[in-house]
């Protein structure tokens, strides 16, 4: 049987930040289960573009090994985050003439 260590780097915690929060789990709540029980991973929902990355980079420190970091971003950071690139919605692309739009939102998340 694997170690409780090793089996806590298959699961993932999450957070919400900023307005809205709902009750969500908090930052300091991840932080603790990275640090302390070595969760694999963390799913960040809203938040503004810096403080984000400061607290993404917390998350890196505090884990003892790498640690996977995920968000809802079909519609590109700013879904997510504020100050993030926004695109349009996956059906806006598609209906776009020819694909041009399609070039747009792949040539876009490649520079953001």
């Amino acid at each position: 049987m694997l170690p409780k260590r090793d089996l806590a780097r298959l699961i993932m915690t999450h957070y919400r930040d900023g307005p809205g929060e709902r009750g969500g789990p908090g930052f300091e709540r991840a932080l603790r289960e990275v640090a302390d029980l070595g969760v694999g991973g963390c799913c960040v929902f809203g938040g503004e573009l810096e403080r984000t990355a400061a607290r993404i980079g917390a998350l890196r420190e505090a884990a003892r090994g790498p640690i996977l970091v995920a968000s809802d971003l079909e519609r590109g950071l700013g879904q997510q985050v504020r100050g993030g690139t926004v695109f349009p919605s996956q059906m806006a692309v598609a209906a776009a003439e020819r694909g041009m739009g399609t070039r747009g939102a792949g040539n876009g998340a490649a520079e953001a």
